[in-house]
């Protein structure tokens, strides 16, 4: 009777690590990993120990890196008075990577030693395990997540000064 026991057990851990295996790649397909830089770019814009990132916020919403215009997929918009960003496509600009898992609805960033998480519909992010208010919720558009202006300061440390044409975003 015992070795019964003993292979039913064994059978059904074996079920149900073979099923979480399955589940775990299934998931897979939703988790977006961009870390590719936009055209445009070289590396002695990104080898740059400072960096100034400005968005335009009048009618044209241009995106520069060190002062050099960037081709976006996704451009920023602005939401009830606040600038949204599209954080991979930015991200992966200035070397940086990021992930977004579809299925679960979490961001998770890397930039120069943090780690970041956010959630999409939700206006808090983890910055090293510590709860941060943004201004707006994370949000979904055509495929790209974006963050309200504030998550550069609040999660990565940027400094951020706004005149009438663009918000220009600087690295301590």
């Amino acid at each position: 009777m015992q070795v019964f026991v003993k292979a039913i057990t064994v059978f059904i851990l074996l079920i149900v690590s073979v099923y979480g295996y399955f589940r775990y790649i299934a998931n897979m397909d939703n988790v977006q990993i961009i870390n590719i830089p936009p055209s445009g770019i070289n590396s002695e814009v990104l080898n740059q120990e400072r960096l100034t990132i400005e968005f335009g916020i009048q009618d044209k919403r241009t995106v520069k890196l060190n002062g050099k215009e960037l081709s976006l997929k996704q451009n920023p918009y602005i939401d009830e008075g606040v600038l949204m960003i599209p954080i991979q496509e930015v991200l992966a600009t200035i070397g940086e990577w990021s992930s977004f898992d579809f299925g679960k609805g979490v961001l998770t960033v890397h930039y120069r030693e943090r780690q970041l998480n956010g959630y999409l519909n939700s206006n808090y992010i983890f910055v090293e395990n510590q709860r941060r208010f943004l201004l707006k919720e994370l949000s979904a558009k055509d495929g790209r997540v974006f963050v309200p202006i504030d998550f550069f300061v609040t999660g990565l440390g940027f400094e951020a000064k706004k005149d009438e044409e663009v918000i220009r975003l600087t690295t301590q």
